[in-house]
């Protein structure tokens, strides 16, 4: 048996609201997230045993209980945005210790300028139906 629950009830019944996000944020944060492997184990805790220890039932119960635990892990996150400092080098934010550059897929075009950018580069393509995102 297969049931497939939506996220606006999920919502409804731990009494959240929806987040609203600016655009093409949470596919970054993905993207950001996947490769710098920030939901593993090793990074935040083995989930399935967490989840069985925790006692509360909301989302701030769980914030709250979570740090307590683990009040390193934003500390020890593997990803980061850049300093004002570090955007003036054409820095977006780092996935571990490696400095990005996020940048629209259009800006291939333009990489003859002058403009030399020493940091690895994430090219984004806007898609029908979000986002398409491009690196090495």
């Amino acid at each position: 048996m297969k049931i497939k629950i939506a996220n606006k009830e999920i919502r409804q019944s731990l009494n959240i609201e929806t987040p609203d996000f600016p655009k093409y944020v949470t596919q970054l944060l993905n993207l950001a997230n996947q490769n710098a492997q920030g939901t593993r184990p090793k990074t935040v805790g083995q989930m399935s045993e967490l989840i069985q220890l925790f006692p509360g039932k909301t989302i701030a119960e769980w914030q709250k209980w979570y740090i307590e635990k683990h009040p390193e892990a934003i500390k020890n996150a593997a990803f980061r945005l850049a300093t004002i400092q570090e955007e003036a080098k054409d820095i977006d934010g780092y996935i571990n210790d490696a400095a990005v550059s996020i940048k629209p897929d259009s800006y291939k075009t333009k990489m003859a300028l002058s403009e030399k950018i020493d940091t690895e580069v994430i090219f984004y393509t806007k898609a029908k139906n979000g986002i398409e995102l491009e690196f090495d």
